[in-house]
């Protein structure tokens, strides 16, 4: 077992460089931070492009790091437009890492700036050593881990891999595993993707079975909203059956010694777009007691009750919670493996102003007057409010040394952490009326203005009656200070990255591995004949009978049993992907003896809990012959791709396709996941025609009909509004939010893997823009149909619709679904 890590990093948000400044005196080892481009917070005041080059310097002369957050998905035109130029003048100057979320940015990056690391973001949903092993195979240093894993899971990723782990331990949570939610891009065209999360997720919402819209009143209100008497409605309901989204703020302060023998390496604080007294004053907190820890290795830790009652003074929404961290991995039942603690103490209570708890102002009253010099804190005004201020940034002590001689260059020596520069200036004289005196000599000297150093001891070697003037030595101080700069910068700084050609490495080889995996996509099933005659009858063709040249096959997805039927009769369907929860020999055989092919697809979450049944169900699926697999996340990947590689009857021609939610948009992120092994990629929802027609590659396959996941959560909506008997029976997709403008959104209640899943009010569908004509422009492998929520005749329905839009002469507008979305299909997202 690995002992726990060395050196451990405190790292604070930035969201100005006024901010970047305070914290990194306020104690922080390093600084995360975003530019003008491609940020999650794109309603940040970041950076500009001098700032960031000035706060790479600044904290390294401080022996601190910087970090840049390129964690948002980008377009081809960004990509290999923008991503070098931007990236470039950072990487020259040294610039220590920068955290992706997408595996097309993380590509280009290994490629072009190879000497830089590159960590994963949160966003990326890292939640088992299995996805960290892949992102480290691709080229990543470090993982920023899921929020919603517990100790143990992060202490097996730092035990089974060399890669060094991140984790948050203050600040804001989402309720949805980041990097899964589209709620907002939904609802409002905002994508948290790419960084302008619109937070519906505070809104407040009803829950139940069956609900209807009638819950809501006439101005669009649950009827359960807070009232003047502390009630809901009248009710003495749980705040959180009106806010069930709205999360508390996570404070691990008392968990430090636990995260660090679990392998964390670095403590990230959350806040880019919160008050630079917040950053500080949570910076300083955390410093103290990360700086005590190994006075006793962690024995007799203790967090002061004042301390805790500043950090919520600071900010907080509804109090704090230790988030997931001390909570075992889920297994089975959605209560097993749970500590005693509930659900509903990761819920915000607070909603003030109905917005699910806004957080306080960092320059509330600060009660904790005994803390008060040792925090830094310092009085506001004579009613002694107290707020947090950023101290005056520390300067850089140095050591100089004058040598002096009549006729001779003046010389200047300069140390500075193990670094000494040596410059000369104008040549000395002989006094004509007063010599230099040793302290006016010194004052001049130490005058270092506004720069990041103070000269703090100075030795003079001096002759008699020199003279030296005034203005000489003021610029042989700049010329000493400004060689001194560049040599203690001179060990970070690097030379231009790889250049930026027509065509990467990576790319040139993207016709071939397309060729190659359209065949394997073309591979015959269990039955060669039948499935021959199926993709034939899939075949569209023109008004004179002739194949229409590079048309998509069809693939669906199903749920649940009662789906399966309508598909087998459909001579359309050539693939179905069945998920893991009914999927089994008696399914596979059915399918088989249909012509088509099945695809076992695993849970939208894959956890550490989940190895044990899922190698035994996929085990199982290869011994009945399954033809594929669908992965929701890189540990599905992973774990997929090793279950293959070890077991000696599984078929080399077994297909790998991922969903949609591990994004593909450019060509570069489509070779990446082709390298790791992937058959096929679903693309992403929030790209429009236009941009999916540009996208910069071949193939993929386009969701077209279907319920799209808006949000995947570890909370458990039932366990949170009391409603929760230990598992789901029945039908677990009859549950409901109701929002405020009476939409309401299905909700699959996912007891087996500890996990909800919440499902777009309206499906999207797209049979009314796409024909048989105009589908072939997109360049796709196929299209695909998701059926979550809907009942046999439903699905009888759409595949109607299937038929007449894509296969046929056009939709008939007035028997069409009465409620749709085409969802960014048409203008994408900004």
């Amino acid at each position: 077992m690995k002992t726990k890590p060395k050196q451990v990093e405190l790292l604070s948000p930035a969201g100005s460089f006024l901010a970047l400044k305070a914290v990194a005196e306020a104690g922080a080892d390093a600084v995360y931070a975003a530019g003008e481009n491609f940020g999650a917070r794109a309603y940040a005041k970041n950076l500009i492009e001098m700032e960031l080059l000035s706060a790479i310097d600044y904290l390294h002369l401080r022996g601190k790091r910087f970090y840049l957050t390129v964690n948002t998905l980008l377009k081809r035109q960004e990509l290999e437009q923008k991503l070098y130029a931007y990236i470039a003048p950072l990487y020259r100057q040294g610039l220590d890492g920068v955290i992706v979320q997408d595996l097309g940015v993380l590509s280009f990056l290994r490629e072009h700036f190879p000497e830089m690391n590159v960590h994963a973001s949160t966003q990326m949903s890292v939640s088992s050593a299995y996805g960290a092993k892949l992102l480290k195979e691709l080229g990543v240093s470090r993982i920023v881990t899921a929020r919603e894993i517990s100790l143990n899971e992060i202490r097996t990723i730092y035990e089974d891999t060399d890669l060094e782990i991140e984790s948050f331990v203050h600040g804001a949570m989402c309720y949805s595993y980041s990097g899964r939610c589209l709620l907002s891009s939904v609802l409002g065209g905002r994508s948290g993707n790419r960084g302008r999360c619109a937070q519906p997720c505070r809104l407040p919402y009803e829950f139940g079975k069956g609900l209807s819209p009638s819950l809501v009143d006439e101005n669009g209100y649950s009827q359960y909203r807070e009232n003047k008497q502390g009630k809901f409605g009248g009710k003495s309901v749980s705040p959180s059956v009106v806010y069930p989204l709205s999360m508390k703020d996570l404070a691990a302060i008392e968990l430090l010694p636990q995260l660090i023998q679990s392998g964390v390496s670095s403590l990230k604080i959350e806040g880019r777009m919160k008050q630079v007294e917040y950053a500080v004053g949570v910076t300083r907190i955390y410093r103290h007691y990360l700086d005590t820890y190994p006075e006793n290795n962690g024995g007799g830790y203790l967090v002061d009750e004042e301390d805790k009652r500043i950090l919520e003074e600071l900010g907080s929404r509804g109090g704090f919670t230790k988030g997931y961290y001390e909570r075992n991995s889920y297994g089975g039942k959605a209560n097993e493996g749970r500590q005693e603690e509930s659900m509903i103490s990761l819920l915000d209570s607070s909603h003030r102003k109905g917005q699910g708890g806004e957080a306080f102002s960092a320059k509330q009253t600060l009660k904790s007057k005994s803390r008060q010099q040792q925090m830094g804190f310092v009085q506001e005004n004579p009613s002694k409010k107290m707020s947090i201020q950023p101290t005056q940034s520390e300067k850089i002590a140095v050591r100089a040394k004058l040598f002096l001689r009549i006729g001779t260059a003046a010389k200047l020596t300069l140390f500075c952490k193990e670094k000494e520069v040596t410059v000369f200036g104008a040549v000395a004289e002989q006094a004509q009326n007063a010599p230099l005196v040793g302290s006016e000599l010194i004052k001049r000297l130490q005058k270092t203005g506004e720069t990041d150093y103070r000269i703090e001891q100075v030795e003079l070697d001096i002759e008699e009656s020199v003279f030296l003037a005034v203005s000489a030595i003021n610029e042989l101080r700049r010329e000493g200070i400004c060689a001194l700069r560049e040599a203690l910068l001179k060990e970070y700084r690097r030379a231009e990255g790889l250049p930026q050609g027509e065509e990467n490495s990576a790319n040139a080889i993207e016709d071939s591995i397309y060729e190659e995996n359209k065949q394997s996509n073309q591979r015959e099933g269990a039955n060669p004949e039948k499935y021959i005659e199926c993709a034939e009858q899939s075949t569209v063709l023109s008004s004179n009978n002739e194949p229409i040249k590079n048309h998509p096959y069809l693939t669906a997805a199903i749920d649940k049993p009662e789906q399966l039927a309508p598909l087998l009769e459909t001579g359309r369907i050539s693939t179905i992907y069945v998920d893991h929860g009914i999927c089994g020999k008696q399914v596979a055989e059915n399918i088989h003896e249909s012509g088509k092919r099945i695809l076992y697809s695993l849970p939208q979450v894959f956890r550490q809990a989940d190895v044990k049944k899922q190698e035994e169900r996929i085990q199982a699926a290869i011994e009945y012959g399954i033809d594929g697999f669908v992965v929701h996340t890189y540990d599905a990947l992973e774990f997929v791709k090793e279950q293959i590689a070890t077991n000696s009857d599984a078929p080399k021609n077994l297909e790998l396709v991922t969903g949609n939610t591990l994004y593909c948009l450019t060509k570069d992120s489509y070779n990446t996941f082709l390298a790791a092994g992937v058959s096929r990629v679903s693309l992403p929802v929030e790209l429009s025609r236009t941009e999916l027609k540009d996208r910069g590659f071949h193939g993929g396959e386009l969701l077209v009909y279907g319920h799209l996941p808006v949000v995947v959560s570890a909370q458990c909506l039932m366990k949170n509004t009391g409603q929760c008997i230990g598992q789901s029976t029945g039908d677990n997709t009859s549950y409901f939010l109701n929002d405020r403008r009476k939409a309401k959104f299905p909700v699959k209640i996912c007891c087996e893997g500890c996990y909800n899943i919440i499902y777009n009010s309206v499906p999207l569908s797209l049979f009314h823009v796409l024909n048989k004509n105009s589908i072939g422009s997109l360049s796709l492998d196929s299209i695909h149909l998701s059926f979550t929520i809907e009942d046999e005749n439903q699905v009888q329905q759409v595949l109607s619709y299937c038929e007449a839009g894509i296969f046929g002469e056009g939709i008939d507008k007035q028997n069409y679904l009465k409620e749709y979305t085409g969802s960014h299909f048409r203008s994408g997202v900004a």
